[in-house]
C-alpha cells in the first residue's frame, strides 16, 4: 500500500502542509559504495545488552496510521517487522502520518550506562522519506533531560540509506558514553517527494555499557523544549558541520580559510552555550538567526571567493546556491551530518 494514498482522504480538504525537506534530504547523503575506492562503511555490532527489550514506553503524540493495541509494546520486543517485507503495511510496524516531530520515551527501569543504540525504520519510496534527525535525550528521573547527540549523525560511518529506492535501515551508535534510566527519541520527520511528513519505526534498541559510565558526567543542556531544540540548536549544528565541509574544500587562500575556521569556532561555541538557555534566553531567536545569518555567508564566502573580494560586508549575496539554507527553507540537508558529533562542554 501506498502511504499517501492512504492519506490522500484527509488532507484533501485541509490546508496542505508546509514542505520543509524535499527529497533532497537523502540525496545529498551518498550511499555506502559511492565513493570511488572507498572503504565500505564498518558493520554495525552492539556494544552491549539490549536493556530496552520488553520495556514500556510511551509516545507523544500517539501513532495515528495503521493503529492497534500492540503499538504499546512493539517498540520493544525485539522483533523486526521489516524482514517481513514493506514495513508501513506489517501490523508491527508503529508509524505517523502529518506529524513533524514525534517522541519515544523509554522506562528502562533503573538507571544503566549507555553505550549506544539504534533506531529500525524504513523509507525511500511511496513518498516516505528518513528521519531528518533522531534526538537522544536521556534522565536519571524522568523530569530533567539531557541532551546527549543525534542519531542520524553518529550512524553515518556504519553506512546510510541509499539515495532512492525502498529500504529498511538502521541508524546505530556505538559512540555513547552516558547513563540514565529513562531515554527519549526525538524524531523529526523528512519527506520524499509528498506533501506528507511520515515515521514509521520498527524498533528501538539501547546498549549497556560498562558501569565505569555511571560515573561519566551528563553534561549536555538540559531541553525543556525539544522543538525548540531541534529547529534551532541542532539546525544550526547542522549548518556549522556542512559549512566547514564547503571551507575545507573551497579553492581559497589558506588566510581565508584559517579566518572563516576561526569565526565557525566562535559560532559553535556560542551555539552551546545558547543550547543551555534556549527559552530563557528573551534574546534567545536572535541569538539564533545572527548564528544563522553568519554561517549561511560564510559558506557563501567560502564557495566564491570573488564574492569576499568584491563584498566585505556579511550582507555578501553571491549568485550560487548557497549551502547550508535547506535546513530553514526547505531545499537540503547537510552534506556531511557524520561531522555532527555528540555534545561536549566547553
Amino acid at each position: 500500500m501506498l502511504p499517501h494514498l492512504k492519506e490522500m482522504s484527509i488532507i484533501g480538504h485541509g490546508t496542505a502542509l508546509a514542505v520543509w525537506f524535499i527529497c533532497a534530504v537523502m540525496g545529498v547523503l551518498l550511499a555506502p559504495h559511492s565513493v570511488a575506492g572507498g572503504p565500505a562503511p564498518a558493520a554495525f555490532v552492539a556494544p552491549g545488552l539490549n536493556v530496552a527489550l520488553g520495556k514500556p514506553y510511551t509516545l507523544d503524540p500517539q501513532p495515528n496510521y495503521l493503529t492497534e493495541p500492540g503499538d504499546r509494546e512493539q517498540l520493544t520486543d525485539g522483533e523486526y517487522q521489516g524482514e517481513k517485507g514493506t514495513l508501513w503495511v506489517q501490523p508491527g510496524c508503529v508509524g505517523w502520518a502529518h506529524h513533524q516531530l514525534v517522541t519515544a520515551t523509554i522506562d528502562l527501569g533503573e538507571i544503566v550506562p549507555i553505550a549506544g543504540l539504534s533506531f529500525g525504520t524504513a523509507g525511500g519510496a511511496a513518498g516516505v522519506g528518513w528521519p531528518w534527525a533522531i534526538v537522544i535525550l536521556v534522565s536519571d528521573d524522568g523530569q530533567d533531560f539531557h541532551y546527549v547527540g543525534e542519531l542520524r549523525s553518529l550512524s553515518a560511518g556504519f553506512g546510510v540509506p541509499a539515495p532512492a529506492g525502498y529500504q529498511d535501515h538502521r541508524f546505530a551508535t556505538d559512540e555513547l558514553s552516558t547513563h540514565g534510566r529513562f531515554v527519549r527519541l526525538g524524531i523529526v520527520a523528512g519527506t520524499c517527494h509528498s506533501i506528507i511528513r511520515y515515521i514509521f519505526c520498527d524498533e528501538i534498541e539501547v546498549y549497556q555499557g560498562p558501569n565505569e559510565m555511571l560515573n561519566v558526567p551528563v553534561d549536555g543542556p538540559i531541553i525543556t523544549d525539544l522543538r525548540a531544540f531541534v529547529s534551532q540548536y541542532v539546525r544550526i549544528a547542522f549548518d556549522i558541520a556542512e559549512t566547514r565541509a564547503v571551507i575545507a574544500t573551497a579553492g581559497i587562500e589558506d588566510d581565508l580559510r584559517q579566518r572563516l575556521n576561526n569565526e565557525i569556532a566562535v559560532i559553535e561555541k556560542a551555539n552551546q552555550a545558547f543550547a543551555y538557555d534556549v527559552r530563557a534566553n528573551a534574546f534567545g531567536p536572535m541569538i539564533a538567526r545572527y548564528i544563522r545569518s553568519l554561517t549561511i555567508t560564510l559558506s557563501c564566502l567560502a564557495s566564491s571567493p570573488n564574492c569576499a573580494e568584491q563584498k566585505a560586508s556579511r550582507l555578501c549575496s553571491c549568485g550560487t546556491t548557497i549551502v547550508g539554507s535547506g535546513s530553514a527553507y526547505g531545499t537540503c540537508p547537510p552534506v556531511r551530518p557524520e561531522e555532527v558529533r555528540p555534545y561536549r562542554s566547553g
